[in-house]
């Protein structure tokens, strides 16, 4: 095994990981629906924020919230169905040329490219800065979209190789 194969095998496994992961994340959030739309709510509604100031951004109206959530599921979806075909696409074409094999990282690089804008979009920049998610004790998910928004990002660099 060559240095160019264990590299190929493992932009597979990355982006197949990933897949596995936001593609977990859709199924919990379509079969537990609830548990974070309440979440959803809690944060568009900025019930907790610091200051009344603000609070002029905040979101309650119920079905736009749904809205939203179901925007938000479905890009879950989308990253990881791309992230999955992906990941099939170089896996089955990791023995090809170098300029052959580059053409099949594009699925790969949608569902990694959806799902950064998904956590460092939505969650860190709409939900962390304009619903001033970070000022809420309970509602914060913050850290867990900048870790994500990371993996993400270390899993597009390992993609760029070669």
């Amino acid at each position: 095994m060559n240095y160019s194969s264990i590299i190929r095998t493992a932009q597979a496994l990355l982006v197949f990981m990933l897949g596995c992961y936001i593609l977990t994340v859709f199924f919990t959030n379509v079969t537990d629906y609830n548990v974070n739309f309440t979440f959803m709510e809690k944060v568009s509604g900025m019930s907790d924020t610091f200051s009344e100031h603000n609070r002029w951004r905040s979101i309650t109206n119920s079905s736009l919230i749904h809205f939203l959530y179901w925007i938000v599921i479905g890009t879950e979806g989308l990253s990881g169905m791309f992230c999955m075909s992906g990941a099939w696409r170089l896996w089955k074409h990791r023995k090809a040329g170098p300029g052959d094999f580059a053409q099949y990282k594009t699925h790969a690089f949608l569902g990694i490219f959806i799902g950064l804008m998904l956590w460092l979009g939505a969650f860190l920049t709409v939900g962390g800065e304009w619903f001033l998610m970070w000022q809420s004790d309970e509602w914060n998910a913050q850290d867990t979209a900048f870790h994500l928004a990371e993996v993400y990002g270390i899993v597009l660099l390992v993609l760029m190789k070669e």
